[in-house]
């Protein structure tokens, strides 16, 4: 997994717990009503789980080690409920404890707030912020095999201003973002030093759009980035800082009850002005975000786009990474909620021109199906089988890993 899947998952799976656990795909008798005081409406939410997994440190599977942890997640969120303005403020933590490999237990925290400004009719201009505290998977392929997961920290700020006059759209974005990463001991006793993954990196964006009828609108969107070491070069004495621009056009779908999402073609590059690398990375792409609504209980998430990703092997700068996904919610019944995703990443590495390294390409596969069981608009019950697959040049850093999970949580 590539750090910034692992933080798009992190975030996502963190604001879950605020917000899918306490307003589930179910209205009616089982939505929770929150909590409500003042301007804002309050939602507090606990869970307790049960996990096994059979493959601790994702390695091949003549070396994996089986193990069973408990999870704890609690949560606050807090939405504002004003006619004009919004404010949101969520605070999470996920604890895991692990019955015999306790070196692999952890501590994710994290803290975020977004707000809204309400400039004029279709204007608004909006800004986030962020801070967590988080453990980086031992799938992550930039593992450097610690004795115990590599600890880092992840801060970000963000505005936006977005202008809707009658059919034309104007979009403008910018996020800065801060790793900071803590150094490991490997099983010989001798720090690994993480700090040659420290960076920071800004990002803008900037989108044009035009409803030609209602409900449809095409766009053009253009993205720069910087990717900023805080070192000059890493320990195996390369300079991964780099630039780039992703320049995309498609179509925007509001088409309410049926699907909402853009579908978009368009061109990368990711440039490394290192001169012992003297490559780049580009290519042409084309992708979807898509929300699919086939029945009013059924519910599909389509996904496809390129993106290029920070890597630690010492003989590539970057590698272009290819992810699809897919997602179905069914509502069985008003209190039984079915979900299956799969996932499927393929990445593909530059190689140093002036070192050739021994992995081109790796291909990861995850599985999940779940469901849970509301007993109330309290009360509920989870459970979920997770299988993750990974196939790459470099056959030691291939696994299987299947993981199960039972949950019990209370939302208010």
């Amino acid at each position: 997994m590539n750090l910034d899947k692992a933080l798009c998952k992190a975030l996502l799976a963190l604001i879950a717990i605020c917000v899918a656990n306490g307003s589930s795909a179910a209205g009616g008798e089982y939505a929770p009503l929150g909590i409500h005081s003042g301007g804002f409406f309050y939602y507090p939410t606990v869970e307790i789980g049960a996990n096994y997994i059979d493959n601790v440190f994702y390695l091949p599977d003549d070396l994996a080690e089986s193990d069973s942890f408990a999870t704890l997640k609690a949560s606050l969120a807090m939405n504002s409920n004003w006619n004009r303005h919004a404010f949101n403020l969520l605070g999470s933590a996920d604890l895991g404890y692990y019955r015999e490999y306790d070196s692999e237990n952890y501590k994710n925290y994290v803290l975020a707030a977004d707000g809204r400004y309400d400039v004029l009719r279709g204007s608004f201009a909006t800004a986030r912020a962020g801070y967590m505290k988080l453990t980086e998977s031992r799938s992550s392929l930039d593992n450097r095999f610690g004795t115990t997961p590599t600890k880092y920290n992840y801060s970000y700020l963000g505005a936006g201003y977005d202008h809707q006059p009658a059919k034309f759209r104007t979009l403008f974005t910018f996020d800065y973002g801060k790793l900071d990463y803590d150094n490991v001991t490997n099983i010989f006793g001798q720090e690994v030093d993480n700090h040659d993954r420290d960076r920071t990196l800004p990002k803008a964006i900037l989108r044009f759009g035009y409803e030609y009828m209602p409900g449809r609108r095409l766009f053009i969107q253009g993205q720069v980035n910087r990717v900023n070491y805080d070192q000059k070069v890493d320990n195996s004495g390369q300079d991964r800082s780099s630039k780039g621009y992703k320049i995309t056009a498609g179509m925007n779908f509001d088409l309410t009850h049926l699907l909402v999402g853009d579908i978009f073609v368009g061109f990368l590059e990711q440039n490394y002005p290192d001169y012992t690398t003297s490559t780049s990375i580009s290519d042409p792409l084309v992708g979807f975000h898509l929300t699919w609504f086939p029945t009013r209980l059924t519910t599909v998430h389509l996904n496809l786009d390129r993106n290029p990703e920070e890597t630690t092997e010492p003989n590539s700068p970057g590698y272009l990474s290819t992810t699809f996904s897919t997602a179905i919610e069914h509502e069985l019944k008003r209190n039984i909620i079915l979900t299956a995703r799969f996932g499927y990443t393929e990445n593909k590495y530059k190689q140093n021109v002036n070192l050739p390294g021994l992995k081109e390409n790796e291909n990861d596969t995850e599985v999940r199906l779940g469901g849970k069981y509301l007993f109330s608009r309290r009360f509920f019950a989870s459970a979920e089988y997770i299988y993750q697959r990974r196939r790459s040049d470099i056959p030691t850093q291939e696994y299987n890993v299947n993981q199960g999970m039972l949950s019990l949580g209370a939302n208010w």
